[in-house]
């Protein structure tokens, strides 16, 4: 549970009970912690300049990143790829947040509480930070899906929208280590939340596999059997 104790700060207590004021407490609470960072603010405000604290950078993907959606890119408009799944049309994001394809059960603690009051998870909380709040809450459930995104995410095309169907990341060596799988597994159950069968959500791809010959069959191969099965 390190990971949760880090976290924790603000222990004030602003119990609310209704719709609106679950949403007046969640602002609330990112202001407040938006105050403890003085860059922030100074950034915020109209008349700091940006290019102070900003630069552009020079490459929006990584040359392996570019490299593997040049290589998905080919795939999903692939005679081969379109025979297998006809008339429908899937489509490739690149570094989606998670906060763009879910979003919290509720925005507050004291709701979340009351409604999974029987769930282990609020009885585990609770013995283990007897003065869990609301601003807890806000750090807890929304700062997870805020930071972290999905390299790639491949999108089904149904009715007038586009539906989550498969997260793709690109690993490094860096990759090896504890944080960067934790966070792998929080992604792939992220997206199992789209799942209606138990087939992984989420496809990991090294940065040596890229070059290596007759992987773009592979991968093509690979693409193809997992969107079936996830349709």
């Amino acid at each position: 549970m390190r990971w949760l104790r880090r976290l924790m700060g603000d222990k004030t207590d602003n119990s609310v009970t209704t719709t609106e004021e679950e949403i007046l407490n969640l602002k609330a609470a990112i202001k407040r912690l938006e105050e403890k960072y003085l860059p922030i603010n100074l950034v915020k405000k109209r008349d700091q300049n940006i290019d102070k604290f900003y630069r552009p950078k020079e490459t929006y993907l990584t040359k392996s990143e570019l490299l593997l959606f040049e290589k998905l890119s080919t795939i999903i408009v692939s005679k081969e790829f379109i025979n297998v799944f006809n008339e429908v049309k899937y489509f490739i994001f690149t570094k989606v947040k998670l906060i763009d394809i879910v979003q919290q059960t509720q925005l507050s603690w004291t709701k979340f509480k009351e409604l999974n009051k029987n769930e282990t998870v609020v009885d585990s909380i609770i013995k283990e930070y007897p003065d869990f709040n609301d601003s807890d809450y806000v750090k807890l459930a929304f700062y997870p899906i805020l930071n972290c995104h999905i390299d790639f995410l491949i999108c089904k095309s149904v009715d007038v929208n586009v539906v989550p169907i498969l997260g793709i990341e690109l690993n490094g060596n860096d990759h090896d280590s504890n944080k960067p799988k934790m966070n792998d597994i929080f992604k792939e159950h992220v997206l199992d939340l789209f799942r209606v069968k138990k087939t992984k959500g989420l496809m990991i791809i090294r940065n040596e596999e890229l070059t290596q010959d007759g992987y773009d069959d592979k991968l093509k191969s690979k693409l193809i059997k997992t969107l079936k099965e996830l349709s």
